[in-house]
């Protein structure tokens, strides 16, 4: 058993078809959790549990004219992970499969009540020196309609990385990943890797929408070296629309 109680402050923008911010939310959130698991190997675990959620957006940047909205969240949740990466950061071998669900309830404070999956893959090989991940992330929403947290975020990572954070917003996520890098010892008793990321989908209003015409073809370069938590990266992405992000990072990628 596992009880979580967070709270959470993080900023979300609002785009326009132009990619110009708008406006900007300051998301302020506290999260509580419990947690039934089980665990069939140390790779592979399945846990179900129940959760509540009460947060308010406060417009920080951008037209005063957007809603401030409160809102309320609640249900039940199950989640099923496998782990087989040899590596946590950058894995030359092994799997992931996390898969999540979540049935928002009137009964548990929820603002209105929806169904909601989301699906992580990732497949690492690799050849010598040279490793490839081949990645899937995805969701979708049915039923109802989520809280502007719980909306899917594509941009900025851990997916496009040549649009900036969180710059496309949707009930429904698609989006496949091609990992390269190779490690370098930039200097002693450091490890570093430099790669290449391709991918291409995006989060969408509906299912409809899920096509050619609002997808998202993206492509950046990377610098990493490893830290006791989690990879610092530096890179730069662009897109087919014709933007440019320079990021850093730092944290697991998968």
């Amino acid at each position: 058993m596992s009880a979580s109680a967070p709270y959470r402050r993080e900023h979300q923008a609002i785009f326009d078809d132009n990619a110009q911010k708008i406006v900007e939310y300051r998301l302020k959130q506290f999260d509580a959790g419990l947690a039934l698991g089980w665990e069939f190997s140390h790779q592979t675990a399945i846990s179900l549990g129940i959760d509540r959620v009460t947060g308010e957006a406060d417009i920080v940047v951008g037209d005063q004219g957007f809603p401030e909205p409160d809102y309320d969240d609640g249900g039940l949740f199950v989640q099923f992970r496998h782990d087989s990466f040899n590596e946590r950061d950058f894995p030359s071998s092994g799997m992931i499969i996390n898969l999540w669900g979540h049935q928002s309830l009137d009964s548990f404070g929820a603002d209105g009540e929806y169904r909601q999956w989301q699906l992580d893959l990732a497949k690492a090989i690799s050849f010598g020196n040279h490793s490839f991940v081949f990645g899937l992330r995805s969701g979708t929403t049915s039923d109802g309609g989520p809280t502007i947290s719980r909306l899917f975020q594509a941009g900025g990572g851990p997916t496009l990385l040549g649009l900036e954070q969180g710059q496309l917003l949707g009930e429904h996520l698609a989006v496949a990943q091609f990992y390269y890098y190779r490690e370098y010892k930039p200097i002693m008793f450091l490890t570093g890797y430099v790669g290449t990321l391709l991918e291409y989908g995006g989060a969408y209003a509906t299912r409809d929408d899920i096509n050619s015409e609002n997808s998202v073809f993206s492509g950046s370069v990377f610098v990493a070296i490893d830290t006791p938590i989690g990879p610092l990266q530096f890179g730069i992405g662009a897109t087919d629309l014709g933007g440019i992000n320079y990021y850093t990072r730092i944290g697991h990628l998968f």
